[in-house]
């Protein structure tokens, strides 16, 4: 009878042992999505002023939500910019900030250190709440299908508004092409967009012509193994814009292989190696 309880009480603790192992493994993942980089409250007189915010250090390929509101009964003029490693510096907004949560996507196309500038104009004193949040890359909140072979953030600027992206397919590949404006489009609301394909025989496959949108998706089954060309080019730039393109393969559900972060997978480690010695310490309980 001695036996059968502490086989028991050994069963329970691998059972628990488990489940806490899930709980750390989910509380990390959902960690690593958001976190707030920035957020403070500043206090602005008549007749405005320029705050810059340079202590915001961008990934590449991720997005970041910069969220604005007036926390005093009042309004004010905006203007909205962000300055990239480089020294790009992007429009992101203009116009009225009130009351109302005013949240505007930035996703980055360079590494580094960025600054945030807002210039306020306003005829009495006023308090803003200034934030900024972190999200996790661009090609997970789009939630794609398919196996992803390029995902890249793309910088496009009013001298260089053209641009190329070389990736290999083979034979019938069946893919898609995502794009995915990373700045805001409003403030340019004139902008339009070609978007081509070459293949490897040199052939070129008109997928767009037409108004900028935040979101385009496309398909291709290409004929040719070999390096195909993607080509984009934007009219009527005037502010840098960044724009990601990501391309993925359409494949079986049973071929996708989903990543699982680091921390997660140490965790499982544990709980593994946990249940190998249990069976050894319960046998040597038993000798």
């Amino acid at each position: 009878m001695r036996n059968y309880w502490v086989i028991q009480f050994y069963i329970v603790l691998i059972v628990g042992v488990m489940f806490w192992g899930v709980i750390q493994a989910r509380s990390i993942t959902s960690s690593q999505e958001t976190s707030v980089l920035y957020s403070e409250i500043h206090t602005f007189n008549p007749p405005g002023n320029h705050l810059i915010i340079d202590t915001l250090s961008f990934q590449e390929s991720r997005y970041y939500e910069l969220s604005f509101k007036v926390v005093s009964p009042h309004n004010c003029q905006t203007n909205l910019s962000m300055t990239d490693p480089d020294g790009y510096n992007y429009l992101l907004y203009s116009g009225t900030i009130t009351n109302d949560l005013k949240n505007i996507m930035f996703g980055a196309s360079v590494t580094g250190a960025h600054s945030l500038i807002i210039e306020f104009k306003t005829t009495e004193t006023l308090n803003v709440h200034v934030q900024v949040k972190s999200f996790g890359k661009i090609s997970e909140k789009l939630e794609l299908s398919g196996k992803i072979i390029k995902a890249q953030t793309i910088r496009y600027l009013p001298n260089e508004s053209r641009k190329e992206i070389s990736f290999i397919l083979e034979k019938k590949d069946e893919c898609m092409v995502n794009l995915f404006s990373t700045t805001p489009l409003q403030i340019q609301p004139s902008l339009s967009l070609n978007v081509s394909l070459e293949d490897p025989k040199e052939q070129f496959f008109s997928f767009y012509q037409g108004f900028m949108e935040e979101n385009l998706s496309f398909e291709f089954q290409t004929n040719y193994i070999g390096f195909h060309s993607l080509i984009t080019e934007i009219e009527a730039l005037e502010s840098p814009l960044n724009l990601m393109v990501i391309i993925s393969l359409q494949v079986e559900k049973s071929d996708v292989i989903y990543s699982v972060p680091l921390e997660a997978q140490l965790y499982s480690g544990i709980i593994l190696l946990t249940i190998l010695l249990i069976p050894y310490f319960i046998i040597r309980k038993l000798e």
